[in-house]
């Protein structure tokens, strides 16, 4: 079996930023903690691992309870550590799906042994695992600034994905922390809450207003970092697939369109 601490891997990405990701399981997550004042975690993993121990460690105990979780939307892979920490925030969208019911097939896909490459750890029961409800303490829209003690952090609206889906732009050190906005692997623009028309409209904002100020992007899951351009390459995806020129593949009922290391799952 594994441990707590092999479940995660943590790396230094940037100057006090963290990468926390769950690289053995087939969402691959990857949550951020910013060791600001006061520290700042981006997202809280799905719930296998305790990630409330990796922040521990990082930041030590007493720091513990100053953590603002800042979720970058409500789904289930954002949001299984929320209930470890007392200050939550979320775009006022999505606040109440904090709390609502997980539907049984979530929860009997995110357990499947085969979708684990690694043991999960010891403490993980995949027959009573759930998402433990969680309620916001901050309600977040964009145009938002989180200040920090070196950086502040500025709050995109960014739905498409889902309703109230956000990333996060440091300006100081021009990062763009994306959610999962923007992500090498299948976008998801078919779920309950997607739009891809708006979706599209949101890469073709941060093409417009965020691209010639972002030098790296974090994404929610996989490859870190990402290179800018990619917001370009997906608002062309997002426009070749409302006017009908890009082909696709039916998997399941759900089209899948295929680009250059990405591609895109619509109805």
């Amino acid at each position: 079996m594994g441990s707590q601490s092999s479940w995660f891997e943590v790396k230094e990405v940037l100057d006090k930023v963290f990468l926390i990701s769950e690289p053995y399981h087939l969402e691959w997550m990857n949550s951020y903690l910013l060791k600001t004042d006061p520290p700042v975690l981006i997202d809280t993993s799905m719930g296998i691992g305790d990630i409330s121990l990796v922040v521990r460690r990082l930041l030590g105990k007493e720091n513990l309870y100053n953590v603002l979780v800042i979720n970058t939307h409500s789904h289930y892979d954002h949001i299984g550590g929320n209930h470890l920490f007392s200050n939550i925030a979320i775009h006022e969208d999505e606040k109440e799906l904090l709390y609502a019911p997980q539907k049984q097939e979530i929860m009997e896909w995110i357990v499947d042994e085969n979708n684990f490459t690694r043991p999960p750890p010891p403490e993980f029961d995949p027959k009573s695992f759930k998402i433990i409800p969680s309620h916001a303490t901050q309600f977040l829209h964009g145009g938002d600034i989180i200040e920090l003690d070196d950086r502040s952090l500025e709050i995109i609206h960014a739905p498409g994905h889902s309703p109230g889906s956000i990333g996060l732009f440091d300006d100081e050190n021009k990062v763009f922390f994306s959610g999962d906005i923007i992500y090498e692997g299948p976008l998801y623009a078919h779920l309950e809450g997607s739009n891809v028309k708006t979706y599209y409209e949101t890469m073709k904002k941060l093409r417009q207003n965020m691209l010639s100020k972002i030098t790296k992007i974090l994404p929610a899951h996989n490859k870190v970092p990402l290179v800018p351009m990619v917001i370009e390459r997906m608002e062309k995806a997002f426009e070749q697939i409302l006017n009908g020129t890009a082909e696709f593949n039916i998997e399941n009922n759900i089209k899948r369109y295929s680009f250059k290391r990405f591609s895109i799952l619509t109805k």
